[in-house]
């Protein structure tokens, strides 16, 4: 089931009437930097399911678990399958204050180098260190919905098709769409200035890397990097810029294999090449897939 708010977001894009107000607000709180007001916000986007800002959720309970949820991401009770890359911690953030570096990932002890991710398992935090996590129950992370879109995807959506526009008026605007997003998690921090981003190159690697730091874990990056591949006709420059980096093995074998355009996407299934002989195999699995087909 879907609250009746969530269906009144194709009246209000139509209308134009999307202003930011949706979104969810970090509240006043004395606490200042390293305080629990952005982990109060994300248990309102994650948590209690079906926030203002919410868009499209997959609807999960107590009578139908997301058991992966806790199974990947962990739980109070148990570890987690995947961990958050410790580059993350030194390399996504231009500020230490960002409230999305401290509640996305959380380093699981002093100096550990290693980092559990809480953006999707988190209960509270009183501050920035290790210590000051608390992690909710298996049964509360079972029970959270996977959130496909919400507001801020359609603000920074909107940036990067008026950055593609070009011209000032549209990188103007593109700015003001960011700052919304920038403004929420740095309360604290002046927003980012035009000055600065004048240039529509400025303006891609800005709305980039600002969708890198609001949808860390949401499954978006990978798209977000197919799209600057597209847009060039050639994966070689994105995949040395954004990947290699960030591999830790064999990022000569990865530049060599992602340069292919075709390596970016993946087979089609035997099965399916059996069951419809229209289907084309993806030109780069052909020769290792003895049942492509080669039409």
């Amino acid at each position: 089931d879907i609250e009746p708010s969530i269906l009144n977001y194709d009246d209000k894009i139509n209308s134009d009437e999307l202003n930011g107000s949706e979104l969810i607000l970090i509240p006043n709180n004395s606490g200042g930097i390293g305080s629990s007001a952005m982990s109060n916000s994300y248990a309102s986007i994650f948590y209690s399911e079906n926030s203002t800002e919410s868009i499209f959720e997959l609807q999960f309970d107590a009578f139908s678990e997301n058991t992966a949820m806790a199974y990947y991401y962990g739980s109070a009770a148990d570890g987690a399958h995947i961990l958050a890359s410790p580059l993350l911690a030194s390399e996504v953030f231009d500020q230490e204050e960002d409230y999305r570096k401290h509640d996305s990932f959380a380093q699981t002890g002093a100096e550990s180098g290693i980092f559990r991710i809480y953006k999707y398992v988190g209960a509270n935090r009183s501050g920035n260190e290790y210590a000051n996590y608390s992690y909710l129950s298996e049964l509360n992370v079972q029970a959270a919905n996977w959130i496909f879109y919400r507001l801020s995807d359609v603000f920074l959506m909107k940036a990067e098709a008026l950055v593609e526009l070009g011209g000032s008026d549209n990188l103007t605007e593109a700015l003001e769409l960011v700052n919304k997003l920038y403004e929420r998690a740095n309360p604290t921090a002046l927003p980012l200035m035009g000055v600065n981003y004048s240039t529509q190159e400025q303006m891609h690697d800005l709305v980039l890397q600002e969708r890198q730091r609001e949808f860390l874990f949401e499954g978006k990056r990978w798209f977000d990097l197919l799209r600057v591949a597209r847009r060039e006709g050639k994966s070689r420059d994105m995949v040395n810029k954004y990947i290699v980096p960030n591999a830790i093995l064999n990022s000569d074998v990865i530049l060599t294999k992602l340069s292919v355009m075709d390596a970016l996407y993946l087979p089609i299934h035997k099965d399916e090449l059996l069951s419809n002989t229209e289907l084309t195999q993806n030109p780069y699995y052909v020769d290792s897939d003895p049942l492509s087909n080669k039409k």
